[in-house]
């Protein structure tokens, strides 16, 4: 017997947008894990100009050593700078990273392919910083454990 869950089925709330570079405010992230069990972050935004203005976009950020590189894209692209930063991703210090990433703008580039099933589906490439948003550095503050601080984080443009 094969169980059927249709919302997960369906393409019902999900919308595939045409290649190309869009501009978004990140609205909140959750923690969730993807369907193989791997840790990851949720990213709810909403693209801000052009024909699909308003439309909603999810991104999902692996919390895997391997895959990093996208959240911390992702925080950069948003205009938060924690490059100076090296903490641990289940962390509160993590948390208030992601948390200063609410309400940013970024401009997301999604290309179109296909998942293992063959259902069309979006992917984000790169996140870029919106030119006319200022950057927030975040730093640890002078008394933060030593642990807390470390090494820059590779972030990639």
């Amino acid at each position: 017997m094969v169980q059927c869950n249709f919302g997960k089925e369906t393409s019902e709330g999900y919308q595939v947008y045409p290649a190309s570079t869009y501009k978004v405010v990140i609205n909140d992230w959750e923690r969730s894990k993807a369907r193989t069990g791997t840790p990851q972050i949720r990213w709810k935004a909403q693209i801000i100009e052009g024909p699909f203005k308003g439309k909603p976009i999810t991104e999902h950020t692996p919390l895997t050593e391997k895959a990093l590189w996208k959240v911390a894209n992702l925080i950069y692209g948003a205009g938060v700078d924690a490059r100076k930063l090296n903490l641990d991703t289940s962390s509160t210090a993590f948390d208030q990273i992601l948390n200063a990433c609410k309400g940013r703008k970024s401009y997301w580039l999604l290309s179109e392919d296909t998942d293992n099933n063959g259902k069309l589906r979006n992917n984000v490439d790169s996140y870029s910083q919106v030119e006319d948003q200022e950057i927030v550095e975040f730093e640890m503050p002078d008394d933060a454990p030593d642990f807390v601080k470390g090494e820059d984080v590779n972030f990639q443009e």
